[in-house]
C-alpha cells in the first residue's frame, strides 16, 4: 500500500480520497454508466480495484503497475484480464436478476 500511495502522490492524486476502501470514484464512471458496473466494481477486492484504477483512471501501463507491486507486467495483464472477466460475469448476473 505504501508504494501505491507514493505513486498517487507522484500523480498529485488525493491519497485520502482514493484510498477510502469503500469508495468508487464517481469521476471514473459518468452518470450514463450503468449501475450494474458500479455494483460489480464494489464487489472487487481492494487490490483488484487498485489495479483497475491504476490502469484505467491513471492510464498506467502494465510495466509501471508491476513495478509498484513488484510483480511482472505479464502477471499484471493476466490479473487485469481476470478482473475484466469477473466484472462481465457479475454484470450479466445482475442483468438476469433485474429481468426477473
Amino acid at each position: 500500500m505504501e508504494k501505491l500511495i507514493e505513486i498517487l502522490k507522484k500523480y498529485n492524486a488525493d491519497v485520502d480520497y482514493y484510498t477510502n476502501k469503500h469508495h468508487i470514484d464517481e469521476e471514473l464512471f459518468p452518470d450514463e454508466m450503468h449501475d450494474f458496473l458500479k455494483t460489480a466494481l464494489s464487489l472487487l477486492s481492494k487490490e483488484d480495484l487498485d489495479l483497475i484504477m491504476l490502469k484505467y483512471k491513471y492510464k498506467m501501463n502494465s510495466k509501471s503497475i508491476g513495478n509498484i507491486y513488484e510483480i511482472s507486467d505479464a502477471y499484471v495483464r493476466v490479473r487485469l484480464h481476470r478482473i475484466r472477466d469477473y466484472l462481465k460475469k457479475q454484470i450479466l448476473i445482475q442483468q438476469e436478476n433485474n429481468n426477473k
